[in-house]
């Protein structure tokens, strides 16, 4: 018999839980904390902006078929976003806004060095 159950759903169904074995129960529990525990949101395309040379980064969100499309600078104002990413995406994002931030302070010391020439 087979049906499409979450595993968390299905321990926290006494019934259902007594008719596995041992063994199948610790699988369950395994696979439910995989499940709540992996990142709500990942990254699966950088590009780069045409307007403002930025990098916008493409979120796919756990259990939805649409994307998100958003800059550094937006996820890191999203806290739900930023802390619900990977580590390594997490990283990505971070350092991206240190680059461009570090980009925007040249250009703007350049700006200001010519304007007092």
């Amino acid at each position: 018999m087979t049906f499409d159950i979450k595993p968390e759903d299905l321990l926290a169904n006494d019934e259902m839980v007594n008719k596995f074995s041992p063994c199948g129960v610790r699988t369950l529990t395994y696979l439910g904390y995989l499940g709540i525990n992996s990142p709500k949101y990942k990254i699966l395309v950088k590009r780069l902006s045409e307007n403002d040379k930025k990098l916008i980064f493409a979120l796919k969100k756990k259990g939805e078929t649409s994307l998100l499309t958003k800059t550094a600078d937006e996820i890191i104002k999203e806290k739900d976003i930023l802390n619900n990413l990977n580590a390594h995406d997490a990283h990505i994002v971070g350092y991206t806004l240190a680059s461009e931030s570090a980009k925007s302070e040249k250009q703007q010391k350049e700006e200001a060095l010519k304007q007092l020439k």
